[in-house]
């Protein structure tokens, strides 16, 4: 008798990957399929769904009943893949994104759309490697209602561009990125890894030792932010965080969550840090020359060595 590996409970268990999300046989019911038939609209959710070995290749068909908008996201922790979207009609070329992210815009079609997931790196045993795969597609219409802005703006517009944290701190309330903010670069913008971004930066001034957590909530189909914390004398990032899906996905569904432990500096014995909320999506999304993003923001600090409550979410 030959064993390769122990049966590990977390291992055993893992979601089939779909092969369309319009159909019963499809496979997409258990993750929020199927799509609505006249627009097409759908969120698919799935969490733990198997990776294939180097080189292989998986196809998710899906129908454009209506022009729409297309946002997907896939995380693995030890898995390089691919995401690249096709037209059934001319399925040798593929359809570029509109954003550094996993953003296009496709044209109503009575043919199928697909996309491909390639593995281009998998671990040596795919046994208990998985990954997280997120799709929503959504009419244009409706995605440029979701950015419009507003009659009455937040007030403050953005988070307070300093922090003096000790003891306790909490800052949550909902903001907006303008069209203005976001594509002027008299603003912060950068190139980072290749590609230019817009971030916004928050100092921080830690008058204690603490752990902070945060997290920025947005609407997953129309942007893409991430949270960078770096550290102030050395200008390095110190710290990265991951992608969740939302609680509550009244209006913001998707968020970034970044935990750290900050620290301070003798003599003063405070440290400095920035936290940059950076924008990854497309500069000009879907042609709108005004439009705003609204976002959800919460920054928690704590000095306390006794573990207590500080907050709850949501």
């Amino acid at each position: 008798v030959q064993i390769d590996h122990a049966e590990d409970p977390e291992c055993v268990v893992s979601q089939p990957f779909p092969s369309d999300i319009y159909s019963e046989e499809g496979g997409s019911f258990a993750y929020g399929g199927p799509q609505h038939n006249d627009t097409g609209r759908v969120r698919i959710v799935g969490r733990k769904f198997p990776v294939l070995p180097t080189g292989d290749h998986q196809d998710l068909y899906f129908r454009v009943p209506v022009d729409s908008a297309i946002r997907a996201f896939i995380s693995s922790s030890d898995a390089d893949i691919l995401l690249t979207l096709y037209s059934a009609a001319n399925p040798m070329m593929p359809i570029p994104t509109i954003s550094a992210s996993y953003i296009w815009e496709a044209v109503a079609q009575e043919e199928d759309y697909f996309i491909e997931v390639s593995y281009l790196s998998s671990p040596p045993s795919v046994y208990c490697s998985f990954f997280q795969f997120q799709l929503e597609i959504k009419p244009v219409e409706q995605v440029i209602e979701q950015i419009q802005c507003p009659i009455h703006f937040p007030s403050p517009v953005v988070p307070e561009s300093i922090l003096y944290l000790e003891n306790d701190s909490v800052v949550y309330s909902n903001y907006i990125f303008t069209d203005e903010m976001l594509t002027n670069t008299t603003h912060n913008h950068d190139i980072y890894e290749g590609e230019e971004e817009f971030y916004y930066r928050i100092t921080l001034a830690v008058q204690q030792p603490g752990s902070l957590h945060a997290y920025i909530e947005y609407p997953f189909i129309a942007a893409d932010f991430s949270l960078r914390l770096i550290n102030a004398l050395t200008n390095q990032p110190t710290q990265s965080g991951r992608y969740v899906s939302a609680l509550n996905a009244a209006q913001n569904d998707f968020r970034y969550v970044l935990n750290a432990e900050l620290s301070t500096v003798p003599p003063q014995n405070v440290g400095y840090y920035y936290i940059d909320i950076v924008d990854h999506s497309d500069l000009h999304p879907f042609s709108l020359d005004e439009y705003c993003i609204p976002f959800e923001f919460s920054l928690s600090f704590s000095s306390s060595d006794v573990p207590h409550l500080m907050y709850i979410d949501p």
